[in-house]
């Protein structure tokens, strides 16, 4: 995917020009009025800002995933901390340990939360209706903030509700595995959400899914209580299931037949007929086995041998074939036995 060119506008205040990319690295400000300033120049733009938006979340995202793996390792660090502490309650000298698993309670909070870009962001692109945004705002379905309740999970069910039954067939690559596996996470808490984001994914994965959105599909039909409220989800998934198989189906088909990928000339034939074929039948040279018996495939060869015993005669070589009515096999077996 080429990124737009990077736009440029006016400041009204000062004058001055302020891309684009800089006014997306504003929206991760700690101060929330200057986050609230680039969001509303950002979505003057329109259009203009969504590929520079997506891949700077791209990066945002890789680095968010960085950032819970090391809360990871500080939470488990933190839990062994508790469980030491607990066990050593009645020691008075082990008291002061239970500041270092509060301090460590914090960092574990921040890291596991989405940046201030992540949220701006995701709140930007659920103002559009590009379908390039889907896959940000899948991420943003499981958005974190340690701090307040954030509308973004919200939004972002709202804009995929609008965006998701907009997908065809080559809109495979708008979604990466990961970006796949919060639309199946949503399928698993479909209560959770509106009816509208469920059918969107539903026909989305239809659409677009593969191998690994049968087992998520399969699941929300075994949701009775979802089901039984929303009988309609319950024709969409099994269209979408059936709509997977038929084409895991037609790419499988289409991958093991031997076919020409463009036109074919006489070159282009593994099989093409000999220039000079004498005293073979060339009507047997590429037959059924059903088509020939073996007795008229034995009076061929013996009569093919008999002609080249003569020539061997006549050309000084000495190959010798005791009897015409043998077999060409036999006659060639002969003559390398009198050599």
């Amino acid at each position: 995917m080429t990124l737009a060119p990077i736009a440029r506008i006016r400041q009204k205040q000062n004058g001055e020009l302020e891309s684009v990319d800089a006014l997306i690295t504003r929206l991760g400000s700690v101060k929330p009025a200057e986050r609230k300033d680039a969001a509303r120049k950002l979505a003057t733009l329109g259009a203009a800002v969504t590929e520079p938006l997506i891949d700077r979340m791209r990066r945002e995202s890789r680095n968010y995933r960085r950032r819970r793996y090391a809360a990871g390792i500080l939470a488990i660090v933190d839990v062994g901390s508790y469980c030491y502490f607990a066990t050593h309650l009645a020691d008075p000298s082990k008291w002061p340990l239970m500041a270092v698993v509060i301090a460590l309670c914090l960092p574990v909070a921040l890291l596991n939360s989405s940046s201030n870009l992540q949220i701006e962001g995701s709140h930007l692109l659920s103002q559009l209706s590009d379908k390039l945004a889907i896959g940000p705002l899948a991420e943003a379905l499981e958005t974190r903030n340690a701090w307040v309740a954030s509308p973004t999970r919200a939004l972002a069910a709202d804009a995929l509700s609008r965006l998701l039954p907009q997908l065809e067939r080559d809109d495979y690559d708008l979604l990466n595995s990961l970006q796949r596996k919060h639309l199946y996470r949503a399928l698993d808490h479909a209560g959770l959400y509106n009816i509208e984001l469920t059918a969107g994914i539903v026909h989305a994965l239809g659409k677009i899914g593969d191998t690994d959105a049968i087992a998520p599909l399969n699941a929300l039909l075994r949701n009775r209580y979802f089901i039984g409220r929303n009988s309609s989800i319950e024709g969409l998934a099994l269209s979408a299931i059936k709509e997977i198989h038929n084409r895991i189906s037609a790419e499988h088909a289409s991958s093991t037949l031997v076919r020409p990928s463009a036109g074919v000339g006489p070159d282009d034939y593994l099989l093409t007929p000999a220039a000079e074929a004498d005293g073979v039948n060339a009507k047997h040279l590429l037959r059924a086995v059903g088509d020939i018996s073996t007795h008229e495939f034995r009076e061929e060869a013996a009569a093919g041998g008999a002609r080249r015993q003569a020539e061997s005669f006549s050309n000084g070589r000495g190959d010798v074939c005791e009897s015409s009515s043998r077999s060409e096999v036999d006659c060639v077996v002969h003559s390398r036995t009198v050599r």
